[in-house]
């Protein structure tokens, strides 16, 4: 797991309408860019200097308050939110733009927002299977 040769590479995405994009996963680090000689990472936000290694979860529960349009409900299928105004930090249950199936699944909500806005999420990449 910490090896210097695991990388994540983006070929060809495609934002916005073709269908195309594809996820490798959901980040779980705060990645942050700070000037280490004058302050320290907050590892209680579990924040991760620019450049280092970060955690990508491909399978399995999150809690989570990044959604973006629509109302998420028990069972909805959850797609990543490929739009460039959030650069896909948010979650949400629409597929469609403009009537194109352009937003890439990543699993599926196991629960509706809550008061806080917090949804039970699994995580479920298409296409990431474990390897040993």
């Amino acid at each position: 797991m910490d090896q210097s040769s695991n990388s994540v590479t983006y070929d060809g995405i495609s934002v916005g309408g073709s269908g195309a994009a594809k996820v490798a996963g959901i980040l779980v680090n705060n990645v942050v860019n700070k000037d280490l000689t004058r302050e320290r990472l907050n590892e209680h936000k579990d924040e991760v200097q620019v450049g280092s290694k970060v955690v990508v979860h491909t399978r399995g529960w999150l809690l989570t308050n990044m959604l973006s349009s629509g109302t998420p409900a028990k069972g909805n299928t959850c797609y990543a939110d490929l739009q460039a105004t959030n650069s896909g930090h948010n979650l949400t249950p629409i597929a469609h733009v403009g009537g194109v199936a352009a937003r890439p699944v990543v699993g599926r909500f196991q629960s509706a927002a809550d008061e806080d806005g917090y949804a039970k999420v699994f995580v479920n990449v298409p296409g990431n299977s474990p390897q040993f």
